[in-house]
């Protein structure tokens, strides 16, 4: 917002709670705020929308799948799908410890097909810890990425390709870090 030069507005402490100087300094602000362009207000409106939705969404259905990468379905012919929110609980339970807390998780899923036309899913996550002070933070990145691998395994199938684990640990605590 940008106010013409020369302007000089009072300190807050000196800003009367209403009177012909407060109307003015509204009035200023107000017209220098309508005179922006909109297309910004709405640009951190659709992020704002967008980190709230990520929140509070659902989540994705995550498709199971078997051997051959082919989705799995069950006796009556549907498909077998896990809800994301199920997912992501089952790896906070995995990754929740006396030394060791998820701060945040993501998880990416990458849309494909099999060999024989299906359509596909690969889940990969990228999961930020908290850790206790004096962990061997090499020794927890690595065990909580084959954790993580095997959880994927038992609950969405083998994947057809590589999956990725990318744990990185962002802090460190001298308490418990699942109660920070």
């Amino acid at each position: 917002m940008a106010l013409d030069e020369g302007t000089d507005l009072p300190d807050r402490t000196d800003l009367p709670e209403s009177g012909p100087l407060r109307s003015d300094v509204l009035e200023r602000a107000t017209s220098a705020m309508r005179a922006e362009p909109p297309d910004r207000h709405f640009d951190i409106t659709s992020t704002v929308k967008q980190r709230v939705h990520g929140l509070v969404s659902a989540g994705r259905e995550l498709v199971v799948h078997a051997p051959d990468g082919a989705p799995t379905h069950d006796a009556a012919g549907s498909r077998v799908t896990v809800a994301e929110r199920v997912l992501r609980a089952a790896v906070r339970r995995a990754v929740t410890g006396p030394d060791v807390a998820p701060d945040r998780l993501r998880v990416v899923v990458e849309e494909g097909t099999s060999s024989s036309g299906a359509p596909t899913q690969r889940v990969d996550l990228e999961l930020d810890v908290v850790a206790r002070y004096g962990t061997d933070l090499r020794r927890v990145g690595d065990e909580l990425r084959a954790d993580l691998l095997a959880l994927l395994d038992a609950t969405l199938g083998p994947a057809t390709r590589p999956r990725l684990v990318d744990v990185a640990v962002v802090d460190v605590t001298p308490d418990d870090p699942s109660e920070g």
